[in-house]
């Protein structure tokens, strides 16, 4: 199973999600899953959000790497498909195979089974930021447990 994450620039939203989700799989010992992050918007390699990395580190999170543009051959490897605010659900499928398109989940929906968009914290208060890293932490927990139960 492969899974992508998107977010609007790949700097903090999509990049925690996938540094989240890999660890937890990790500490459960599923290795056969394989996660990845890229952005809506085409802005360069750069480095990851530092307030974000910042608080991942605390949690024992590392945010590697650095930004990517989501591209048609990214979206079509992928199984599952998670994005951030709707509007990325519309991104996703303009480049998307058609066949592909139920791969396509709102992150809050999936893990949460909320219709809401997860908000970007960039610029936002510190304190936004701790909200969606708390958001990501516990959604990927959710997915976690639905990759275990589907064994």
């Amino acid at each position: 199973m492969h899974i992508l994450f998107i977010c609007t620039g790949n700097a903090c939203r999509s990049a925690l999600a996938e540094s989240v989700l890999r660890k937890q799989l990790s500490e459960v010992g599923i290795d056969d899953v394989t996660v990845a992050s890229a952005g809506t918007l085409e802005w360069g390699s750069n480095t990851r959000d530092a307030v974000m990395a910042r608080i991942a580190a605390e949690h024992g999170y590392a945010m590697e790497g650095t930004t990517q543009c989501v591209t048609r051959e990214m979206l079509n490897a992928a199984d599952l498909i998670l994005v951030m605010p709707p509007s990325h659900r519309e991104e996703a499928t303009r480049l998307l195979d058609y066949s592909h398109w139920s791969r396509v989940h709102l992150f809050m929906d999936y893990c949460f089974g909320k219709e809401t968009s997860l908000i970007d914290p960039t610029y936002c208060p510190e304190v936004i930021y701790r909200e969606v890293f708390s958001a990501i932490e516990r959604g990927c927990r959710v997915m976690v447990e639905k990759i275990i139960e589907r064994r």
